[in-house]
C-alpha cells in the first residue's frame, strides 16, 4: 500500500509565515535541510540522512525547538522509505511531544498525518483516521490551508483502504481545491495522482491518463524521483485497464527503470509481474515467462531489503 500524504517529501518553510532575520544556527540548519530534501527526492537515501542528522544534532545544541521537529520529521521520511517502521514512528512520536510541547502547530499537523501513515500501514485504519481528524482539525483552527488539504487527502486514502470510494474522491476533490487555491503545486500533485488510481479502480481508466499527465509534470519539476516512478507505473496501469498493451510496456518500462535506479525491488517486481501478465495476454509466453522470472529474483531480493515504496507530500 502506498504510504499517506503523510510528510515525508518535505518542505515546511513553503507553508509560509512571516519574515524575520535568521540566526547563524538556523541558517546551517536550513543549508542541511535543503541538501537532505534535494537527495530525498533523488531517492539517495543515505545522503538525505546524514544531512537531516547534521540538521537534528545542530538544532539540539543550540535549542532550535521548530528545526529539531522538521529534522525529526525529514529523518522518519527516510527511515519510512526505507522499511525502518520502527525507527521512523520511534522519530514521529518525539517530533510530536517536542512540537506540542512548543505549540508548533505546522510541526504537530505534519507528526499526526506521518503518524496515521504507519497506523495505517500496520493496518490500524481506525486511529488513522483519527490521528488525521485530530490534525485536521488543529489545521483549521490555525488558518493553516495547506496543510488541511494534505490531511484531507490522507483521508481520502483512509477511505480507499476501507473501500468507501464515494468519501475517497469526496475528499480528494476537497484537498484538490484548497491546492489550486493557495498554489500548492506540491500536494496538488499528489492528490491528482490519488484521483487518477481511484479512477483506474473504479473502472474508468480513460479519465486518469490526463491527471496522471498533470501529476507527472509537476512531480518532474520537483525533480521528485520517486512520485515519478509511481505516475509511470500509474500510467502503464491505465493503458492496461484500456486494453492498450504497447503504451502500457512502455510506460511500464520506464517506471522500472525508476524502481530498480532507487533500489526498490518490490516496486520491480510489482511492475515485471504486471508485465508479464499484458504479454500472456498477447500470446508472447516466452516474454511472460522471462518477465517472472526477474520478477521473483526481485521478490527474493526484496527479502533482504525492505522498501517502505513513494512518499507522497506532507
Amino acid at each position: 500500500m502506498k504510504a499517506l500524504g503523510i510528510a515525508l517529501a518535505l518542505a515546511l518553510a513553503a507553508c509560509g509565515g512571516p519574515e524575520r532575520q535568521l540566526r547563524p544556527s538556523e541558517l546551517r540548519i536550513e543549508e542541511e535541510l535543503m541538501w537532505g530534501e534535494r537527495h530525498l527526492r533523488a531517492g539517495e537515501w543515505r545522503l538525505a540522512e546524514r544531512e537531516f542528522l547534521r540538521a537534528l544534532a545542530i538544532a539540539e545544541r543550540s535549542d532550535e525547538v521548530a528545526s529539531r521537529v522538521d529534522a525529526l520529521l525529514n529523518l522518519a521520511a527516510v527511515y519510512a522509505a526505507t522499511g525502518r517502521g520502527h525507527e521512523a514512528r520511534r522519530r514521529l512520536d518525539e517530533a510530536l511531544a517536542v512540537a506540542r510541547g512548543a505549540r508548533y502547530v505546522r510541526g504537530e499537523v505534519v507528526a499526526l498525518g506521518a503518524l496515521a501513515s504507519e497506523d495505517l500501514r500496520g493496518g490500524d485504519a481506525a486511529r488513522a483516521r483519527a490521528r488525521l481528524e485530530e490534525a485536521l482539525a488543529i489545521a483549521r483552527r490555525a488558518g493553516e490551508r495547506r496543510l488541511e488539504a494534505r490531511r484531507l487527502a490522507d483521508l481520502g486514502v483512509v477511505s480507499r483502504a476501507a473501500g468507501d470510494d464515494a468519501a475517497a474522491e469526496r475528499h480528494y476533490r476537497g484537498a484538490l481545491a484548497i491546492q489550486e487555491d493557495v498554489g500548492d503545486d506540491e500536494g496538488r500533485a499528489a492528490t491528482l495522482a490519488h484521483l487518477a488510481r481511484l479512477a483506474i479502480a473504479r473502472g474508468r481508466p480513460q479519465d486518469a491518463a490526463p491527471l496522471l499527465a498533470d501529476a507527472l509534470a509537476l512531480h518532474r519539476a520537483r525533480e521528485d524521483v520517486s512520485a515519478i516512478g509511481a505516475d509511470l507505473e500509474a500510467l502503464g496501469d491505465a493503458a492496461r485497464a484500456r486494453g492498450e498493451h504497447d503504451a502500457g510496456l512502455a510506460s511500464y518500462d520506464r517506471a522500472l527503470a525508476v524502481w530498480r535506479r532507487l533500489g526498490d525491488a518490490p516496486a520491480a517486481a510489482r511492475v515485471l509481474r504486471a508485465q508479464a501478465a499484458m504479454l500472456r495476454v498477447r500470446g508472447d509466453e516466452a516474454g511472460a515467462k522471462d518477465r517472472e522470472a526477474r520478477a521473483t529474483a526481485a521478490e527474493r531480493e526484496a527479502a533482504k531489503t525492505p522498501s517502505g515504496g513513494p512518499m507522497p507530500p506532507r
